[in-house]
């Protein structure tokens, strides 16, 4: 598996998660402090661009670990 497909499917575990959280863009935008606008092309762009940091917030934002989401997201 390529790193790209990896952001790509972390992305799409993120997406999943929040969507289960009831959390949207917006409100995950505000806990984590990652702009809106960043935020948002990061989860609809294959998670181009996806920062560690960024991944350890919204773990945070979700109660998870970046652990848990790259977990995920290998599976």
């Amino acid at each position: 598996m390529g790193n790209s497909s990896i952001t790509a499917r972390l992305a799409e575990v993120l997406n999943h998660q929040l969507n289960e959280s009831n959390l949207s863009v917006s409100a995950a935008s505000r806990k984590t402090g990652i702009p809106y606008p960043t935020l948002y092309r990061r989860l609809h762009n294959n998670g181009h661009g996806l920062t560690i940091d960024e991944t350890e917030r919204l773990a945070r934002a979700l109660n998870t670990t970046p652990t848990d989401l790259l977990t995920q997201a290998t599976k």
